[in-house]
């Protein structure tokens, strides 16, 4: 393929003695292919070894229950804790969330009924650099009932920071132990009104979630926190594990970046040709 992009402009090449942007974009593109059109920016596997269940501080995370968002920081239920029984997936490491215990075993479990959020601070993504395109997680319920919306943070520091959880719910109904019918849910990053919900959320003191979808598109800004935020109308047990964001991939942005200097540079020598 190298050679086909070569040879399409060998001759202008030796005729101008310089590469036209257009060939320049065609041999990044035969050198680079990306494998994938994104990357992970962050992941975290709640990785735990032992025997017994812990707190969700133990991975970098923090869990508030209820509508005053009380801090719940025990290792077991009811409430939402860490189980060290086998997640899933079982061979993914952490990304940008420190060095996970065991990847194998370990997952996020909420046990009380209610609303509640289960989130982190632990990483900035800077959106200035790279928009995100993704946010997922597993989970394994079983009821269609409990629902989970993604939650996320804008904002560097309070009071200007805002949180935000996502117009659609994820709800799974598989039945089974632990993780093991656990399914992936995945949801498409936008910054469109319509797809995310204002969410106050102070811990300590309020946790509610607007009963509309926004007005206004997401503000700019870093994200500074991500999460889960869940409802649950019985007693049973809510599972998740593995939350990923996922941002393009650097290959991909490249030969973007590439492809509009190609094109303006080809427009400037038109206009300046018929000028």
């Amino acid at each position: 393929m190298i050679e086909k992009c070569v040879s399409s402009n060998r001759l202008s090449v030796m005729a101008r003695g310089w590469i036209p942007p257009a060939a320049l974009l065609c041999l990044l593109a035969c050198l680079w292919q990306p494998a994938s059109a994104e990357i992970v920016e962050y992941r975290e596997v709640f990785g735990v070894s032992g025997s017994g269940n812990k707190a969700m501080s133990h991975v970098g995370w923090q869990a508030h229950q209820g509508p005053e968002a009380t801090p719940y920081g025990d290792a077991g239920g009811p409430g939402i804790f860490l189980s060290y029984l086998a997640g899933k997936p079982q061979d993914l490491p952490n990304v940008n969330a420190g060095t996970a215990e065991n990847v194998a075993a370990g997952y996020g479990a909420k046990s009380t009924s209610g609303i509640g959020m289960a989130w982190t601070d632990e990483w900035t993504i800077d959106r200035t650099l790279h928009e995100i395109t993704s946010i997922s997680f597993y989970s394994r319920d079983n009821s269609a009932d409990d629902t989970y919306r993604i939650a996320i943070r804008i904002g560097e520091t309070e009071p200007e920071w805002e949180w935000f959880a996502s117009e659609t719910t994820f709800s799974h109904a598989g039945g089974g132990s632990g993780m093991v019918n656990a399914i992936r849910h995945v949801l498409p990053f936008s910054t469109d009104a319509a797809q995310w919900r204002d969410l106050t959320f102070t811990p300590g003191t309020e946790l509610s979630l607007a009963t509309t979808s926004r007005t206004d598109a997401l503000p700019a800004g870093k994200v500074t926190a991500l999460g889960l935020y869940m409802e649950m109308d019985g007693a049973r047990t809510m599972r998740f594990d593995t939350y990923e964001v996922r941002v393009p991939e650097p290959g991909t942005l490249l030969l973007l970046a590439f492809g509009g200097l190609a094109t303006m540079g080809m427009f400037g020598r038109r206009k300046k040709a018929r000028g």
